[in-house]
């Protein structure tokens, strides 16, 4: 997906330290089927070794708002 086919959109970036938490993948996994459902979603592309960077992209304010409130996130 190239975001830019959805300009103007947020791109909202979370960086984590990973360990050897168990879970993390199925966890992750969880997220971003739980930010496909949120209005305003357009994608997420993540990158994971020792450190693990995901970038979400959403249509505005509002979608990262929402998502940031929702419990299971």
């Amino acid at each position: 997906m190239s975001s830019t086919e959805f300009s103007p959109y947020y791109a909202v970036i979370f960086t984590s330290k990973l360990s050897n938490f168990e879970g993390y993948a199925e966890m992750a996994v969880e997220m971003e089927r739980l930010a496909k459902q949120k209005e305003g979603f357009i994608g997420i592309d993540s990158a994971r070794d020792e450190v693990g960077i995901t970038v979400s992209y959403c249509r505005g304010i509002k979608s990262i708002k929402v998502w940031n409130e929702n419990l299971g996130h």
